[in-house]
């Protein structure tokens, strides 16, 4: 349920409708939400540095809310996506690196089901006219192309809780990333 007051506006999670009451969380949805995201992806095992699949990305930037139960903003994105091993019909290993920086345009949209913690769902997207790209490697154009068009193109997003603290830092491990939350 939503409910405003002066001060803040809360989102109360209730028990299903038939069952006995209990004590709900009550989280207070912040007018801000200052958010990094950064990739936790494993590094493979036996990889050299000259031929790897190594990765990074981080997001960094400010939720605002703009309704009840939705937030908008625009992060700093940066990434490092290493490529190694064979695509295609290629026979031979190549090797690529897409160094990308630039901002994505952000939404984040809270719900909860009944009993529950509030979840965020954030969805990101690269804002095109700033992305820029260098990709480096072996690998044949047709295939970085199309990783560089991946990289600029693609739609990502993330569950997390709704923290009820200050401050919480949140491995999301079905996701290979962190969420460090303020």
């Amino acid at each position: 349920m939503l409910a405003d007051d002066a001060a803040a506006q809360t989102l109360t999670v209730g028990a299903p409708t038939g069952t006995a009451p209990r004590a709900v969380p009550v989280v207070v949805l912040r007018p801000r939400y200052q958010i990094r995201l950064e990739s936790a992806w494993p590094v493979p095992q036996g990889e050299t540095d000259a031929c790897n699949n190594r990765a990074s990305d981080r997001l960094e930037g400010s939720l605002y809310r703009v309704g009840p139960n939705r937030y908008e903003g625009r992060f700093a994105r940066e990434t490092r996506l290493g490529f190694c091993g064979t695509h295609g019909t290629a026979v031979d290993a190549c090797s690529a690196v897409l160094r990308g920086e630039g901002y994505v345009a952000v939404v984040g949209e809270v719900s909860a089901e009944a009993g529950g913690r509030p979840t965020m769902t954030l969805v990101w997207q690269p804002v095109p006219e700033t992305t820029r790209t260098d990709i480096e490697g072996t690998c044949a154009p047709r295939f970085t192309e199309a990783l560089e068009a991946m990289y600029r193109n693609s739609v990502h997003s993330v569950d997390f809780p709704v923290p009820a603290r200050e401050h919480e830092r949140i491995p999301l491990e079905d996701y290979g990333r962190t969420v460090d939350i303020r």
